[in-house]
């Protein structure tokens, strides 16, 4: 975030800052400078913006941004999944008024984020599409069904296939089995809250099963054979079970790793990408298994979605049409974002809990 003075109205703006890693408290609504654009990036009047879990572990300064990467530093504006309409761009690579949506780049993260009046952003970050639905389910988008359409490549599964989501209530988990279903795929997700099992079956999902140690056991009574896929969102030593309840030949996709940052988030302790977390893998893949992940291409370097994974425009279309449900579980105004991140850690409900600019959005 800059640090020089403006000088009138039109150099401000208010955004929700996280002055240092000391958690929600740490937020504040604040004026701080309004960015200016140089080719090759857009100014972005936000319309909406997303709280997400993997936020909490920057809130608290025992983020991982991955190898090679740098660190967030604060103060720093968050923000990682916003929507809104370009004002101005310089080099012209988009026209002013075109309605973006971005999920990936490091914002919230590295860099300043979405959760302000206006955003700086990297042009090649930005998915433009069109579309009447409300900024506060179209927000809801680029992060989540970016993500599974990278799990959807990784895993390649097909109409008649069977998918366990590991971790099936987040915002992921639901896109991810969104798109399977309109493939044809049979979903079957997990929770460890019952209170959300029935809010899944609503979305997108054929069967609902409380986690736990024995998933491996259940997921075979329903399937004999076991699934032909798996997405892993909660990490190690979960994936263990998650590997159980594959078929040979099938494939396990980690994506997640909320179990490993909860415990960060508990112990205090910055999580460490490259630091050995698991025994060697052979002693826990069962043979002809597959294990790989749809975010990252071997440690150094981070998988960005790119320009053939933008499937904005056709998301945004299902939505419309019926043939994809996406849950917001709540809305409030950005000035009160400190309010949704403590929701988004005690809420029994799923979908997103989203930012908007203001009560018309």
């Amino acid at each position: 975030m800059s640090e020089t003075t403006p000088t009138t109205t039109a150099d401000i703006m208010k955004a929700v800052v996280l002055t240092a890693p000391n958690g929600v408290d740490a937020l504040a609504w604040s004026t701080v400078p309004r960015p200016e654009p140089t080719p090759g990036e857009a100014l972005v009047r936000v319309c909406a913006s997303s709280v997400m879990s993997a936020d909490l572990p920057t809130l608290d300064g025992v983020s991982a941004p991955g190898p090679g990467l740098p660190g967030p530093r604060f103060p720093m504006i968050m923000g990682n999944e916003f929507v809104g309409e370009v004002v101005e761009c310089p080099g012209g690579e988009l026209p002013v008024g075109q309605k973006v949506a971005a999920g990936f780049g490091g914002y919230g993260f590295t860099r300043d984020g979405g959760q302000a009046e206006y955003v700086l952003a990297r042009c090649r970050d930005l998915w433009p599409f069109t579309s009447h639905l409300p900024w506060t389910t179209l927000t809801a988008l680029p992060k989540a069904f970016g993500s599974a359409e990278m799990i959807k490549q990784a895993i390649a599964w097909q109409q008649g296939d069977v998918l366990l989501v590991r971790g099936g209530s987040t915002a992921i988990g639901l896109a991810t089995a969104a798109l399977a279903k309109l493939d044809g795929v049979t979903t079957v997700g997990t929770t460890r809250n019952p209170h959300k099992a029935d809010a899944m079956r609503e979305a997108s999902f054929d069967h609902v099963l409380l986690d736990g140690d024995d998933l491996a056991a259940r997921v075979v009574e329903l399937f004999p054979d076991g699934v032909g896929g798996a997405v892993e969102m909660l990490g190690y030593p979960h994936v263990v079970e998650t590997l159980k309840c594959v078929k040979p030949l099938g494939t396990v996709c980690m994506v997640g790793i909320l179990a490993e940052q909860a415990h960060s988030r508990v112990a205090a302790e910055p999580q460490n990408r490259l630091a050995p977390v698991a025994p060697s893998p052979q002693w826990f893949i069962p043979a002809g298994v597959r294990l790989t992940t749809a975010m990252q291409n071997g440690v150094t370097v981070m998988k960005v979605p790119d320009p053939q994974l933008n499937h904005m425009q056709d998301w945004a279309d299902r939505i419309a049409e019926g043939r994809i449900t996406v849950p917001v579980q709540a809305v409030l105004p950005m000035s009160r974002a400190a309010d949704a991140y403590r929701l988004l850690e005690s809420s029994d409900r799923i979908g997103r809990i989203v930012l908007a600019a203001d009560a018309s959005s």
